[in-house]
């Protein structure tokens, strides 16, 4: 089944609040900002390589970039993005052109998105 960017299957939150919360509160406000910086800049790097590899049709290298995406998410309780994430993976798998074509579409909004409700999150801290 080909996903359009409108129906991606996330999980029904974007981010486990109470993870980012926990860091925000042990670590202090701004070491989690430090670490919220750390992750933009990252994804940034990511999003940028994930094109250069889907343009050239190097699944395996775009597959190596989703993964620590993926990883870098979830150690953020960033679930919807660590699950696109896992989604880009299997459509390296599955050498899969069209499907990877629609999430790596998405990917953008949804990094930006999951900044924010992480600034939040640390906000509220």
């Amino acid at each position: 089944m080909l996903v359009s960017a409108e129906n991606i299957e996330q999980p029904n939150m974007l981010v486990e609040a109470e993870q980012m919360m926990m860091l925000a509160q042990s670590a202090g406000a701004e070491t989690a900002m430090a670490i919220l910086t750390a992750f933009k800049n990252s994804n940034a790097e990511i999003l940028n390589d994930l094109g250069n590899h889907a343009q050239s049709m190097n699944y395996d290298e775009v597959a190596k970039s989703a993964h620590a995406l993926k990883g870098s998410a979830g150690n953020l309780g960033a679930t919807a993005l660590a699950e696109q994430a896992r989604l880009v993976e299997v459509a390296c798998k599955n050498k899969d052109a069209d499907q990877l074509a629609v999430l790596l579409e998405a990917l953008p909004a949804t990094i930006d998105e999951t900044a924010f409700a992480l600034e939040a999150i640390i906000a509220s801290a």
